[in-house]
């Protein structure tokens, strides 16, 4: 059981350690970059289309669901 304490103490103290000397952000900026506008990106007509075919391919697999719900009754 000692040997169990003395690991997460050690583990503790180490990510203590590293977590001050590699933040998870950068220092000299207080807030994130801001993205004021979408509409020019490249993607965007992708996104669009990809969830269109996911919306039309949902659709028909409730679809076939339906069917195979018909043939068992």
């Amino acid at each position: 059981m000692n040997k169990h304490i003395r690991l997460s103490i050690i583990f503790i103290v180490f990510a203590i350690v590293f977590l001050n000397v590699f933040p998870a952000y950068p220092a000299d900026n207080d807030s994130p970059e801001k993205i004021t506008d979408l509409s020019g990106r490249k993607y965007e007509q992708a996104l669009i289309d990809l969830l269109d075919n996911a919306e039309a391919r949902l659709r028909e697999a409730f679809n076939d669901l339906k069917k195979i719900e018909r043939k068992r009754l």
